[in-house]
């Protein structure tokens, strides 16, 4: 006679599965890599700011020397920036040999301030900069209305002429109509502009070597 042990077989316990961490880990190192990516991205954005401010506060530092006037140094920084123009140039090729620096300059034609622009071009761009400026009316010695005004002009010379800042000097001065004429007439003008840039370049590094002293 079979007994119960020959009836039934013992029952086996089912092998325990280990569960191997492949994905958990996965997901762990994705999420620690979006971690470390953002902070970098944050240190270098930190580093860039930090770079600008620096640069920035540096160009103003060097131009208070030639200005003495805080309102047309930031101005100039802003404005030629926003035109898409090096402000070393602008600097060096408009407001220098137009008004040395002098706010309350004025020339035979009515040219105002620190460039110089004659009536008929203030009253080209004169809504347009009122409105951007927030501002009912801008006299002719309104330093963020002649700057901006003075950089939209120059930057409209430079596109028409190839970018060419000794042309758009001239042309700056006469209008773009015959200015090839009158190119001779104002080569001292333009000398100016040009010894200027080499006076203003060799001050600007200059200044950037006593600063990392």
């Amino acid at each position: 006679m079979d007994t119960v042990n020959d009836q039934f077989e013992p029952i086996q316990p089912e092998p325990t599965k280990i569960i191997k961490p492949k994905v958990i880990i996965k997901k762990n190192w994705i999420w620690m890599s979006i971690v470390t990516l953002v902070i970098l991205s944050g240190m270098i954005m930190s580093f860039i700011s930090y770079s600008q401010k620096a640069e920035y506060n540096k160009s103003k530092t060097f131009l208070m020397q030639f200005f003495k006037d805080e309102e047309a140094v930031v101005a100039t920084l802003k404005y030629t920036k926003h035109v898409g123009i090096d402000w070393l140039e602008f600097v060096s090729f408009v407001i220098a040999p137009e008004s040395n620096f002098k706010k309350y300059a004025k020339g035979t034609s009515g040219e105002t301030s620190y460039t110089q622009m004659l009536p008929s071009v203030r009253r080209t761009i004169k809504n347009r900069l009122e409105q951007y400026l927030g501002k009912d009316k801008c006299g002719p010695y309104d330093t963020e209305f002649v700057i901006w005004g003075g950089a939209l002009h120059i930057k409209g010379m430079l596109d028409k002429l190839n970018n060419n800042w000794y042309d758009a000097c001239v042309a700056y001065n006469v209008g773009l109509y015959g200015f090839q004429s009158m190119k001779k007439r104002n080569y001292i003008h333009l000398q100016k502009g040009i010894d200027n840039y080499t006076f203003f370049k060799t001050e600007w590094n200059n200044f950037g070597k006593k600063n990392k002293k």
